[in-house]
């Protein structure tokens, strides 16, 4: 059993504290830990100035969003200072924040298109050639209907 009696009031050291804490890239967990407040009440303390307008909850949920946004700040130039020194750091750099051009889906993509032509020269040598032709059939006119969809998406946007 803890002799340790946890504080539940929520003051302005205190909340210097967690975002000092947090700001250095610790979990609201640790920061909890380190300052002996349980994580429940964190927490509470946190909806309640989500959910107010001003006033000590407010000004704590704040500054835990801005502890937590000096900390992401802080990692992200660190990595960068790591460009020209480890190339791994831009590409993965570049894979977190350009995806779609850069990320490891292009890989998976690839991997994917590898087994569905394994699988239908599969199915080729098992199926009668009319029961094939219809197959393919099906998946050419799903293909065109799928392509029709993402072009109507980018006529929207």
């Amino acid at each position: 059993m803890s002799t340790d009696i946890q504080r539940t009031e929520l003051t302005p050291e205190l909340m210097q504290a967690f975002g000092e804490i947090i700001s250095r890239g610790n979990y609201y967990i640790t920061a909890c830990r380190a300052l002996k407040i349980s994580f429940f009440v964190f927490n509470r303390w946190r909806q309640i100035g989500a959910d107010a307008d001003s006033g000590i909850y407010r000004q704590f949920y704040d500054l835990i969003n801005q502890a937590d946004a000096a900390a992401e700040i802080y990692a992200v130039n660190s990595w960068r200072n790591q460009f020209g020194k480890d190339y791994h750091a831009e590409k993965d750099f570049l894979s977190r924040r350009y995806p779609d051009r850069w990320g490891e889906r292009k890989q998976i993509i690839v991997a994917v298109e590898r087994e569905i032509e394994d699988m239908l020269r599969h199915l080729q040598k098992r199926l009668p050639p009319e029961t094939f032709e219809s197959v393919i059939n099906e998946i050419a006119e799903i293909n065109r209907e799928h392509e029709l969809e993402i072009i109507e998406s980018f006529d929207d946007a």
